[in-house]
C-alpha cells in the first residue's frame, strides 16, 4: 500500500507539472518528506498531511484519502455484519448470554445495514446529511463491537478462562476507524480546509465543527436546561482527563458552556477538533435516551412530547427515526383522550 500511494502521489504531482519542491512549498511540507513518501520509505502519511497534500494538488481529499487506504469498501461493512452473525450465533446456540442483549446487538449490526443502504442509494443527499448519516453508521458499528467484545468475554468464562479482556479482532476497530474517517472527509467539504491562509469566515467554521460534533450529546441536559445529566457529566470530565488534561480546567462542563469553551479553544489548536469532539460525540450516542435511568435525574418530569418532537429517543437501541416518533404521539394522544373521556 505504501509504495502504491507514492506510485500514485508522484503521478499525481507530474500531471500538475509540479516538481517536489513547488508541492513541498505550496503543501507546507519539507520536500525530504515528500520525497520519502513517494518512493515508500515513510509509509503512509497521516489525514493531516494527506488533506495538506490534496489541497496544494487541487484534488478531491476524499480520492487521496481512498488511495491511502483510509476509507471504508464494501467488504468492510461485509466483515462487521459476518463477524457480528458468527458471535451472535455461536453466543445463542450454547446460551451464554440473554437473549435480550443479543437481540440489541443484532438489531445493532441491522441499522447498519441500513445506513450503509441508505447512503448507497441516495448518491445526491447533501454533503451535511451524507456526514451526519457516517457519524450515526459509525456509532452504530462501535455498539456492535462493544455488543461482540461482551460475548467474547462471556465466551471466555464459558472456557473457563478469565483471563483476557474479550477484545474483538483489531480488524473491527480499524473498519470504525475508516467510517470515521469517511465522516471527517464529508465535514472537509463543508468546512474546506485552509493550507496557510486565515480568513473572516474561520471563527464561523470552527463554530460549525464543533456544532456538528456536539449535537449528540447536547440534548442530555437536566431538565432545567442549564446542566448535563450527572452520569453524562461525569463521563465528559472523564473523556477531558483521558485525552486533554492540558485544557481540562478551562473546559465549562455546561449545555451552554461546553460548546462555547470548545469553540474558543479550537480556535488556537485545531488538533483538539479530532481529539475531543469524536469521544464526546460518542458519549451522546450512547447515552441517547438512557441518560435519564441516573438515579439524581427521578426528581425531573420528563415533557415527553417535548423529548419526542425535539429529542432523541432510542429503544432497545434503535433510533427512532421521525415517522416512529409522530406515530409514538399519535398512539400517546388517543390514550390520553380515552382516559380523559
Amino acid at each position: 500500500m505504501e509504495n502504491s500511494f507514492g506510485d500514485y502521489l508522484k503521478e499525481l504531482r507530474l500531471s500538475r507539472n509540479m516538481s517536489i519542491n513547488q508541492l513541498a512549498e505550496e503543501s507546507g511540507i519539507s520536500n525530504s518528506q515528500i520525497s520519502r513518501i513517494e518512493n515508500g520509505l515513510r509509509g503512509i502519511p497521516k489525514p493531516e498531511t494527506i488533506r495538506k497534500i490534496a489541497d496544494a494538488l487541487k484534488v478531491e481529499y476524499e480520492v487521496l484519502m481512498n488511495e491511502a487506504g483510509y476509507l471504508p469498501d464494501k467488504k468492510d461493512i461485509n466483515t462487521i455484519i459476518e463477524t457480528g452473525k458468527q458471535y451472535i450465533d455461536k453466543a445463542r446456540s450454547d446460551a451464554l448470554i440473554s437473549s435480550e442483549f443479543l437481540d440489541e446487538t443484532e438489531n445493532m449490526l441491522k441499522r447498519v445495514i441500513e445506513i450503509d443502504s441508505f447512503i448507497e442509494n441516495n448518491p445526491n443527499i447533501d454533503v451535511e446529511t451524507k456526514f451526519n448519516k457516517y457519524l450515526e453508521l459509525q456509532g452504530y458499528i462501535e455498539n456492535a463491537i462493544y455488543g461482540m467484545e461482551r460475548i467474547n468475554k462471556r465466551v471466555l468464562i464459558s472456557m473457563n478462562r478469565s483471563q483476557g479482556n474479550g477484545q474483538v479482532p483489531e480488524n473491527l476497530r480499524t473498519i470504525s476507524l475508516k467510517y470515521l474517517n469517511l465522516a471527517n472527509v464529508q465535514l472537509n467539504k463543508i468546512r474546506p480546509f485552509r493550507n496557510n491562509t486565515k480568513s473572516e469566515n474561520d471563527e464561523a467554521d470552527y463554530d460549525i465543527i464543533v456544532d456538528l460534533w456536539l449535537d449528540d450529546i447536547i440534548p442530555y441536559i437536566s431538565f432545567d436546561e442549564s446542566r448535563f445529566f450527572p452520569v453524562v457529566k461525569e463521563e465528559i470530565d472523564d473523556i477531558l482527563f483521558e485525552v486533554a488534561p492540558e485544557i481540562r480546567d478551562q473546559i465549562e462542563i455546561t449545555p451552554q458552556g461546553l460548546p462555547r469553551s470548545l469553540k474558543s479553544i479550537v480556535k488556537s489548536d485545531s488538533k483538539i477538533v479530532d481529539k475531543i469532539l469524536n469521544p464526546l460525540r460518542l458519549i451522546g450516542f450512547r447515552y441517547k435516551a438512557n441518560a435519564i435511568d441516573n438515579p439524581s435525574s427521578k426528581k425531573y418530569t420528563l415533557d415527553l412530547e417535548k423529548w419526542l418532537k425535539e429529542g432523541s429517543i432510542m429503544y432497545h437501541n434503535i433510533i427512532l427515526n421521525e415517522d416512529q416518533k409522530q406515530h409514538l404521539l399519535r398512539t400517546l394522544s388517543f390514550m390520553v383522550q380515552d382516559d380523559t373521556r
